[in-house]
């Protein structure tokens, strides 16, 4: 009998919980080692990891200092699992804290994290979180690149709760007075959604997409890889790499919910630097604090009628409208930086 067959026709006993070993011809059997989540497959200590709760990874994470400790410099280990589990060391030895082994705990939190075993989207990822320092907008990067990984090209990976409120918003955005010819920066872009409902509406426009998680920029720069899209925020620091540094009209749709430390600076922050860049015009929405059900908000609403008295106090602006027409939890605000761009404007009250 060969080597081959005789590996396998070996039986095993599961109460042995030995690994079956099988001839590149048949299929593996079935062993009791228990299934590691998601599917990952990761070797050596990161493979115990992999079976670990991800409470575990972020004690480890947060405990260890920045870029690691030596090993061979410290007698007491930073990462050592409680001794009654099995897993917990090999042959006695405890997990090492070494830079590597904290680097591979912090990847592996961030695959289970945004729930993507894509390595560049991993590593695209893990370079905006080091780049930002503020929480939320760590919180923006986990959070959206999670509800891509889970709807793919959807509304719901925007948080929308139908691709009819979407556009709803769309068309509003629209209606400050967008043009055919004219260049338009979208804030907050996404995986690209106003393309298609510019393309559908017959709008032809410059079109340049910004957008804090490298998840979205990278579906959007597969989905319409003739457009420019960047990766950033127009309050970082540095600036995002635009192709230009002003245009027509710079519009943001839905990207001020999620924040929690002093929104309404933030608000007020963000369309400062939109009306920067911007040679006629700025169109932003939000929730509106006149929404019904207010024992029930999760995320941020804003004041419209204090965000219109603001916008109207702010130098270079020539005109500033509200809408509150389309839709009972939202309001959206149109900044004219001339009042020849504010004739543009087709929305008729």
């Amino acid at each position: 009998m060969s080597s081959d067959m005789r590996l396998s026709t070996t039986r095993v006993s599961p109460s042995r919980r030995k690994v079956v070993r099988c001839s590149p011809t048949t299929s593996p059997l079935r062993t009791t080692s228990k299934r590691r989540p998601l599917g990952y497959r990761v070797s050596g200590e990161a493979g115990t990891l992999a079976s670990w709760s991800l409470a575990k990874v972020d004690s480890i994470c947060d405990d260890a200092p920045a870029g690691g400790t030596d090993p061979a410099a410290s007698a007491t280990p930073i990462a050592k699992m409680p001794a009654t589990d099995p897993r917990d060391s090999r042959d006695g030895r405890t997990m090492s804290s070494s830079p590597s082994f904290v680097s591979k705990l912090k990847t592996l939190r961030l695959h289970l994290d945004i729930g993507s075993a894509n390595r560049q989207v991993v590593s695209e990822t893990s370079r905006a979180l080091d780049d930002v320092s503020h929480d939320d907008d760590r919180h923006t990067i986990t959070h959206f690149s999670r509800l891509l990984m889970r709807h793919g090209r959807s509304h719901a990976a925007l948080e929308w709760n139908s691709r009819e409120s979407q556009e709803r918003r769309f068309a509003v955005l629209a209606e400050a007075g967008l043009r055919s010819g004219e260049t338009l920066l979208d804030v907050g872009c996404g995986i690209g959604d106003f393309v298609d409902w510019l393309a559908r509406h017959g709008m032809d426009l410059g079109y340049c997409g910004l957008d804090l998680t490298p998840a979205m920029i990278e579906h959007a720069t597969a989905r319409y890889p003739t457009l420019a899209f960047r990766q950033g925020c127009l309050l970082g620091d540095p600036a995002p790499d635009l192709p230009q540094d002003t245009f027509d009209w710079v519009v943001a749709s839905g990207v001020f919910a999620h924040r929690r430390d002093e929104p309404d600076a933030y608000m007020k922050a963000l369309t400062m630097a939109m009306l920067a860049r911007a040679r006629k015009g700025v169109a932003i929405n939000s929730l509106s604090l006149k929404a019904p059900h207010g024992n029930l908000w999760t995320l941020f609403h804003a004041d419209p009628d204090a965000a219109l008295a603001w916008g109207q106090a702010q130098d270079g602006v020539a005109k500033a409208v509200l809408r509150e027409d389309y839709d009972p939890n939202d309001f959206s605000l149109y900044l004219y930086k001339t009042d020849e761009a504010a004739k543009a404007m087709a929305w008729k009250r």
